[in-house]
């Protein structure tokens, strides 16, 4: 949704900047990566930088601040991260290397967290319902404990809608 965003903006060069040791980041990379090959546009390898949660953070903001120092012609004109936190900490970078957002580059979050508005550019970012997610876990817990070890009924999936908040950070392609 992120990535179909940037690219109905017109954005062709788009970095995606994802935690692959969880399932909610690798399905986030995943998504980025169809979004890309649907639309018929190649991601070079350095402009898909993937991290785990144990690895040194100033690692993964090397290789975007490299990512975002090339010549106009090769940097990305779109951004695609992870969650909001990290799309904080990218647009900082992108200050320190005086570009322009949404200007110059797009940049999008995911979680719709109080961050995504905390910055003087307000985060574009996919919110999905976590007060309703949360109610529901709770739900689970209490049928969970009700039932004890009554049956073998196992957890159920439940898939929540996400929704595209847009705000400051992205724009179109001129």
């Amino acid at each position: 949704m992120a990535t179909e965003h940037l690219i109905q903006l017109g954005h062709r060069r788009l970095m995606g900047v994802f935690k692959t040791d969880d399932l909610q980041g690798v399905y986030r990379m995943q998504g980025f990566i169809d979004a890309c090959r649907e639309a018929d546009i190649s991601v070079a390898p350095e402009m898909l930088i993937t991290y785990r949660t144990e690895e040194e953070s100033s690692d993964v903001l090397r290789s975007v601040r490299e990512g975002l120092s090339q010549d106009t012609n090769e940097r990305p004109t779109g951004v695609v991260c992870y969650n909001d936190q990290l799309a904080i900490r990218v647009l900082d970078i992108m200050r320190e290397l005086e570009l322009s957002v949404p200007d110059d580059i797009s940049l999008v979050g995911y979680d719709d967290s109080y961050l995504a508005e905390a910055t003087e550019i307000k985060l574009t970012t996919v919110e999905h319902p976590k007060m309703q997610m949360g109610l529901d876990a709770a739900k689970w817990v209490m049928r969970a404990i009700d039932r004890g070890k009554r049956d073998g009924e196992g957890p159920q999936s439940i898939v929540y809608e996400p929704k595209l908040v847009v705000r400051q950070s992205t724009a179109r392609m001129g």
